[in-house]
């Protein structure tokens, strides 16, 4: 089964495991990452925890005025370049 949200309820909360087997992965380290980009689809998927575990890097992550502000691995080639994402309207 491909990666679709029309099965998912806006406002719901899934662990990675739940998304895996929703989506059919084998199981969740393919999802495991906090970006995520489908084979064969248009999605690219943020999975964004704003209260992070103590043993987590501690990027800073904060969604204001509906944009999402997101910090990412610095080692990175695309670390330099600013992401903008308006947050979904309901």
């Amino acid at each position: 089964m491909p990666v679709r949200f029309e099965n998912l309820q806006i406002g719901a909360q899934y662990t990675r495991p739940q998304l895996a087997n929703i989506w059919g992965y084998v199981s969740y380290p393919a999802i495991s990452r906090g970006v995520v980009t489908p084979a064969r689809t248009p999605f690219i998927i943020f999975f964004i925890t704003e209260e992070k575990q103590q043993s987590s890097i501690q990027y800073r992550d904060r969604l204001l005025d509906g944009v999402l502000h997101i910090e990412g691995e610095k080692g990175h080639r695309m670390a330099h370049l600013p992401y903008l994402v308006p947050a979904f309207q309901r």
